[in-house]
């Protein structure tokens, strides 16, 4: 067997690990494995050949990152051997009859690789199972030991798939969006009111992308959450928010848009991990633009890094009377909210003078993920809406950040008993449905920092003049 003693030098790591030691070592009668030798190369690719290569047995560590076993994985399961989930079950509460060696994620940092076992004569298939029995047995003497998985590069293979998909129901899309192809005949189109809602409507094909997303997806990710909006108004929007990892896809986003041919409408695929945007994509198919960002590894549109403008300094706004902004009606068409939402337009247009902002222009494009990825792009300065849903900006939150832009909570300070010096920026929550997006602000000559500052200044400005509504927020039972 080949293993390694790890780097890490604290005592909950070399104690766990040497306790696995021991055991793997230790006669049977005294409940160890009495494996025939035990050897430390010092190199994860190097054990792995020697497993590929028939030399050993049994390969097994946790702690190495990906690029260390990443080409090894390959080269093992090539030469007719396993690969399984490192994780250890020695002291875990888990029952006996479900312990099965899971699939192994190069992310986890977490492996144990079996050597090809030939089947024994006459026995079919006997050489997999002997793999299987040899890694229970080892995991059976393994106690776990946490390491955080490789991060950024977990991610990228999250955003690596979220395009793939995108990419894959592009063509649907169009086809919906055409009335082309399998809708030609607009039979299957299928365009209905959703929850009897006249202003808001679903297709036949918002139906069939995310059922396509999210069964792709489960195949790959069975253990995450997923939220999408057909299939959550399904269920009466009843789910619950958790810190695990979950999909929030919007399969049509700005539908009306999609229905009437106007072309701000799109693919929004988001993932959240502790309820906070990690990684999106946005697909707008007929304007041909693929919008794309995961925590840290930045935000780009058709490869090309966000924003593509960049005020010159000169031009920077400061004020809202130098931004343009975009916004939206919403769905609802009661008094209660058509009223908030028209008073706060007219302050933001008003003239400075009557106490408004004299915003340069407001723009309804009907899309809250289009919104999001022009404020990205840099056309927008500021983009702010109550009323959307989790999966219509779950992965625009995510593409502002990234392209150097700030979100923050929506909810407005207009008529609110909240004193002057109490009044505070708050993060954004995604799924309280209320939003404000300020684009990337360079920083002015000679003045680090003041780009931030801006950001946080047009942010107030706006706030100070929008009317809060209630909304009842996502996940919340």
């Amino acid at each position: 067997m080949l293993a390694g003693h790890g780097s890490h030098r604290l005592e909950s790591y070399i104690k766990s690990r040497f306790n696995t030691f021991q055991r793997l070592l230790l006669e049977k009668e005294k409940g160890g494995a009495s494996i025939r030798n035990l050897r430390f190369t010092g190199s994860a690719i190097v054990d792995m050949g020697l497993v590929a290569k028939g030399a050993a047995e049994i390969f097994w560590e946790v702690g190495p990152h990906a690029w260390d076993y990443a080409a090894g994985v390959v080269l093992v399961l090539e030469s007719g051997g396993a690969v399984f989930d490192g994780a250890g079950w020695w002291g875990s509460s888990i029952p006996e009859n479900e312990r099965s060696p899971q699939p192994l994620n190069i992310w986890k940092r977490k492996i144990l690789a079996i050597r090809h076992i030939p089947d024994l004569p006459g026995k079919p298939g006997s050489g997999r199972e002997i793999q299987k029995q040899l890694a229970a047995d080892v995991l059976n003497l393994v106690e776990d030991t946490f390491y955080e998985p490789d991060a950024r590069e977990q991610l990228q293979a999250y955003l690596d798939t979220a395009v793939a998909l995108a990419k894959e129901v592009g063509p649907v899309f169009k086809d919906g969006f055409w009335r082309t192809g399998q809708f030609a005949a607009g039979d299957d189109f299928a365009a209905t009111n959703k929850m009897d809602d006249e202003t808001d409507c679903v297709t036949a094909v918002d139906c069939h992308i995310e059922k396509v997303t999210f069964s792709r997806l489960r195949e790959i990710y069975p253990e995450h959450k997923f939220v999408g909006e057909e299939t959550t108004a399904e269920i009466g929007n009843e789910y619950k928010v958790t810190d695990d990892p979950t999909w929030v896809v919007d399969p049509v986003d700005g539908t009306n848009n999609f229905v009437h041919h106007f072309p701000y409408t799109g693919i929004s695929i988001g993932l959240t991990v502790n309820k906070e945007p990690a990684l999106g994509v946005i697909y707008l198919p007929i304007l041909d633009e693929l919008y794309t960002a995961a925590k840290g590894l930045g935000a780009q549109l058709n490869g090309q890094s966000l924003p593509l403008f960049h005020p010159p300094a000169l031009t920077t706004p400061t004020a809202l009377s130098q931004c343009s902004m975009l916004s939206g009606p919403g769905v609802r068409r009661s008094e209660s909210y058509i009223k908030p939402h028209w008073n706060t337009f007219q302050r933001l247009l008003l003239e400075k003078e009557k106490g408004g902002a004299s915003v340069r222009n407001l723009r309804f494009t009907g899309s809250a993920a289009s919104d999001l990825a022009l404020v990205a792009k840099g056309v927008a300065e500021i983009y702010w809406e109550v009323g959307p849903q989790a999966w219509d900006y779950a992965a625009g939150a995510i593409l502002v950040l990234e392209s150097g832009g700030a979100v923050f909570d929506g909810a407005g300070w207009w008529g609110s008993n909240i004193p002057e010096d109490e009044k505070s920026l708050q993060p954004l929550n995604i799924w309280k449905r209320k939003i404000l997006a300020i684009r990337h602000i360079p920083d002015l000559p000679g003045k680090p920092g003041s780009g931030r500052e801006i950001q946080k200044q047009l942010a107030a400005d706006v706030l100070n003049l929008v009317e809060d509504t209630f909304y009842e927020p996502d996940g919340s039972h």
